[in-house]
C-alpha cells in the first residue's frame, strides 16, 4: 500500500469530507419488495444524487488542486518556525495535503501531519509554541485552552506564562496531560550542529526548573542517546548534582542523531528532544581542473564551475533543513594557489551543483569553495585550469574529393577529419548555382545523404563549440554526380613505370569512349598533377578523341597523376573518371655492387706474397664501368670527401678486379661505383678497411766465431 508521506500532495478524506463533498447525508435505503417500478425509480434518483455529488466533488477538487496553500478563513493563529522531514498540512477548507514550507502561516481547522522520523514546531501569535512528535496528526486552534484537536502521536505545549504541558493521545483514544517539571532550553528541539570529520564537538546543555522541589537532588543525571528508546548501552550519563543550582552542562559528541532528557531515579522529569550532529563536510569541486584546458572563441568569458555535494544522500526536506539554511558556501578564484589574489568571489548553493562566473580573462587560475557553518569554516581541495582563446579549429574535408564525378548511386558518403573534441558540425549541400539542397547539425564527422540526383553540387562543413559559437569552417568544395559508369582509363596503367636513358619515348594517354560525349559530341579534357588531390596541376588538355599523345604534352620527368573528365558547353565537369598514376623519368641510378675480397681487417705482406694486393667485388645489373677508390686511413675512418691527399688510389675499370700498385705500408679504406651506359655514377659500396704490411724487421745475426779475418 502506498504510504501517506510517498507524494507531495495527497487527497485525504474522512466521512464528514465525504458528506461535504457530495452534498448529501450518509443515510441508508430499504427497498420494498412490491412493486419494481419505485425501486427503479429510487435507483435512478441515488443514480442522479451520485452524479451531481460527483460533479461537485470534482468541481471541488480541481479549485483546490489549483490553490495549493489557500488560507484559512480569519487571521492566522500560528507559523511554522520549524520542521524536520516529511510534515504536511490540510487546510480546512479543502482535501489536498501539501507539503509544510518554512514560515507558512496556519489557520484554524488546519490539520498538521508528520512522518516516522519527522517533526514541526509551531510559534503561535500569543507567544505559545507547539512541538510536534513524530507520527502525530493534530488540528490547529485556540492554545489558550488547550483546545487542540489531537487524533494521534504526542505534542509539547509551551505556553508564554512558562508551563510546559505534554499531550499524548493513549490506545484508548484518550488525551493524556503532563505537566513537564524542567523546561529544556538547550539544545532546542531538532536543533542541529556541524562538526568536522571525525571530530567530536562540544554540545553545551541547559534546562529551567518549574514544577520540582527545592530538596531534590539525589540520583539526578543527563541522559544522551542515538537510541529514542534509551538502550542502557547506547546510553552517555551525565550526573547532576543539583538541578536548581546547576542549570546546564558540556559534553562532547562526534555527528549523529541523538536524544537527550533529565531522569530523577529513571524517572523521566522531561519529555524526550532530539538534536543532531551533521558532519561540516566540504563541497567536492568536479570541473574545470588541471586536466582541462577551457578554450573559448568570440566574445564571451563566462566559465562554468561544477561541485558534488557530499549531504546530496539526505532527502530533500532534511538536506534543505539541516544544511542549506545553516550553511554557506562561498566559491573563490584567485591567480595563485595561495589565494593571497582572489580574482572572484560569489555565494553559492551546494545543492545547485553549478555556477557561472563572468569577466574572466585568459590565464591560469586556481579555484576552491569555503564553507561555513556557524562559526566552523571548511576548505575544499584547490583546483587549477586554465582559460585560452582558441584558433580556429581546422577542418579537412576526405570525401568525396575536390570536383569529383560520382556514378548515381541511392546514398553518398561524405566525411570530414578535425583534430578537436567536444564540437558540433554544421554540414550544408547546395547546388552549383547556391540553391540548399540538404543540412544537418551533430557531432558525427561524416554524413550519408540520400535522395541523389544527378548534377553539380558543392558542400562544406562548418565547426561550433558547445555555446554556439563559430569556430572553423572549410571553403565550397564541388563535385557531381553522373548516371552511368564512370570513365574507364586505359593506359599508362596504374603505377606503371615509363623509363628511358637520354631520348624520352612518345606514348599514349587512351581512355573509354563515354556515351555522354559521344552522344552529344562533348570534349574530353584529360588533367595530370603532381598530388592525388589535383592542387598542383602539371598539364592539362581537352581532346575530341579518347586519347591524348604524350608528345603534345611535353610532360618532364617525374611521378604524375591523371584523369579525364566529360565537359560541358560551359566548361563544367559532367562526368569524371578515378584517378591513377605512372612514372614518368630516366632510369634511376645504379645500385652498389657487392665487394668481395679482401675481408674486412685483410693485411697484404708485400714481402711475402707474390704480385700486387688485389679487390674485387661483384658484376652489377647494367654497370658498364666500376669506380675504384682508395684512400689513406690513420684512425680508420673514411674521409669527409675523395678529394685532396687522402686519396692514395683512384682507377675507372671495365673488369670487377683491380690491382693496386706501389703503394706503400699502411692502413686503407676502399670503396666501388657503378656507372652505367650515360656515364651516371650510382651509389658506393660500403667502405671497407684492409692494411698493407713489409711484415717483421729482420733479427740481428748470431756471431759463430771469435776469430777475425
Amino acid at each position: 500500500m502506498k504510504s501517506l508521506f510517498e507524494a507531495e500532495t495527497e487527497i485525504v478524506m474522512d466521512s464528514q469530507d465525504r458528506s461535504k463533498l457530495s452534498g448529501t447525508q450518509d443515510t441508508s435505503e430499504t427497498f420494498v419488495a412490491d412493486g419494481q417500478g419505485r425501486e427503479t425509480l429510487k435507483t435512478l434518483v441515488v443514480s442522479i444524487l451520485c452524479l451531481c455529488g460527483a460533479g461537485a466533488g470534482g468541481f471541488s477538487l480541481y479549485r483546490d488542486f489549483n490553490a495549493s496553500g489557500v488560507a484559512g478563513l480569519g487571521a492566522p493563529l500560528a507559523s511554522v518556525e520549524r520542521r524536520e522531514s516529511k510534515v504536511r498540512r490540510k487546510a480546512a477548507s479543502n482535501y489536498v495535503w501539501t507539503a509544510v514550507r518554512p514560515k507558512e502561516n496556519l489557520y484554524r481547522r488546519d490539520s498538521i501531519q508528520t512522518a516516522s522520523g519527522s517533526a514541526a514546531r509551531i510559534q503561535y501569535v500569543d507567544g505559545s509554541r507547539v512541538e510536534i512528535g513524530e507520527n502525530s496528526l493534530v488540528v490547529i486552534d485556540d492554545v489558550a485552552n488547550l483546545a487542540l484537536n489531537f487524533k494521534s502521536g504526542s505534542v509539547v505545549v509551551r505556553k508564554k506564562d512558562g508551563t510546559d504541558t505534554k499531550i499524548t493521545i493513549e490506545r484508548n483514544g484518550q488525551a493524556k496531560f503532563e505537566d513537564i517539571s524542567v523546561r529544556m532550553i538547550r539544545p532546542e528541539p531538532q536543533a542541529s550542529f556541524f562538526a568536522p570529520e571525525k571530530v567530536n564537538v562540544p554540545i553545551d546543555f541547559a534546562w529551567e526548573p518549574k514544577n520540582v522541589a527545592s530538596d531534590v537532588r539525589e540520583e539526578l543525571t543527563l541522559q544522551v542517546s542515538p537510541d529514542r528508546n534509551f538502550h542502557e548501552s547506547k546510553t552517555q550519563r551525565f550526573p547532576i548534582a543539583d538541578l536548581r543550582a546547576s542549570k546546564s552542562l558540556r559534553a562532547n559528541f562526534s555527528s549523529g542523531n541523538y536524544f537527550w532528557r533529565i531522569v530523577r531515579k529513571n524517572q523521566p522529569l522531561t519529555e524526550i528532544s532530539p538534536f543532531k550532529i551533521l558532519p561540516a563536510l566540504a563541497l567536492k569541486p568536479v570541473w574545470p581542473n588541471l586536466k582541462e584546458k577551457i578554450v573559448r572563441w568570440g566574445e564571451e568569458n563566462q566559465v562554468q564551475f561544477r561541485w558534488l555535494d557530499p549531504v546530496s544522500h539526505l532527502d530533500h526536506q532534511s538536506r534543505d533543513e539541516s544544511v542549506k539554511s545553516l550553511a554557506e558556501h562561498e566559491l573563490q578564484l584567485a591567480s595563485d594557489p595561495q589565494f593571497k589574489s582572489v580574482v572572484a568571489s560569489e555565494a553559492i548553493e551546494a545543492e545547485q551543483g553549478s555556477t557561472l562566473l563572468g569577466k574572466i580573462a585568459d590565464g591560469t587560475y586556481y579555484w576552491r569553495i569555503k564553507s561555513r557553518f556557524g562559526e566552523l569554516a571548511v576548505l575544499s581541495p584547490v583546483e587549477k585550469f586554465q582559460v585560452e582563446h582558441g584558433k580556429k579549429i581546422e577542418i579537412k574535408l576526405d570525401k568525396p574529393e575536390a570536383d569529383a564525378s560520382l556514378e548515381l548511386r541511392s546514398a553518398i558518403d561524405f566525411g570530414w577529419k578535425v583534430e578537436a573534441e567536444h564540437l558540433i558540425y554544421r554540414w550544408q549541400l547546395k547546388t552549383a548555382d547556391g540553391r540548399t539542397v540538404s543540412e544537418f547539425q551533430g557531432e558525427r564527422l561524416s554524413y550519408p545523404w540520400g535522395k541523389t540526383e544527378p548534377g553539380a553540387y558543392q558542400w562544406k562543413v562548418s565547426a561550433l563549440d558547445p555555446q554556439g559559437h563559430l569556430v572553423g569552417e572549410t571553403a565550397w568544395r564541388a563535385f557531381s554526380i553522373y548516371p552511368g559508369k564512370s570513365i574507364a582509363l586505359i593506359s599508362p596503367a596504374p603505377k606503371e613505370e615509363i623509363l628511358y636513358w637520354e631520348a624520352p619515348p612518345e606514348f599514349e594517354f587512351k581512355w573509354q569512349k563515354d556515351s555522354v560525349a559521344e552522344t552529344q559530341n562533348l570534349p574530353y579534357e584529360i588533367e595530370i598533377a603532381k598530388d592525388a588531390a589535383f592542387s598542383q596541376k602539371v598539364k592539362s588538355q581537352t581532346s575530341k578523341i579518347a586519347s591524348v599523345s604524350s608528345k603534345t604534352l611535353a610532360l618532364p620527368a617525374g611521378t604524375f597523376f591523371w584523369r579525364v573528365k566529360v565537359l560541358d558547353g560551359t566548361g563544367r565537369a559532367l562526368k569524371m573518371s578515378e584517378t591513377s598514376n605512372f612514372t614518368y623519368q630516366t632510369f634511376p641510378t645504379l645500385k652498389p655492387p657487392v665487394a668481395m675480397a679482401p675481408l674486412p681487417g685483410t693485411t697484404f705482406n708485400l714481402v711475402e706474397m707474390d704480385g700486387n694486393p688485389t679487390l674485387n667485388w661483384d658484376r652489377a645489373e647494367g654497370a658498364t664501368a666500376y669506380d675504384v677508390t682508395v684512400y689513406r686511413s690513420a684512425d680508420g675512418r673514411a674521409p669527409a670527401t675523395a678529394g685532396g691527399k687522402a686519396i692514395a688510389f683512384h682507377q675507372m675499370v671495365s673488369g670487377n678486379r683491380v690491382e693496386l700498385k706501389g703503394l706503400p705500408a699502411g692502413k686503407y679504406l676502399w670503396s666501388v661505383r657503378s656507372l652505367d651506359k650515360i656515364k651516371r655514377v650510382g651509389n658506393p659500396t660500403e667502405v671497407r678497411e684492409f692494411e698493407i704490411s713489409l711484415g717483421a724487421p729482420l733479427g740481428a745475426p748470431e756471431s759463430t766465431t771469435v776469430e777475425v779475418q
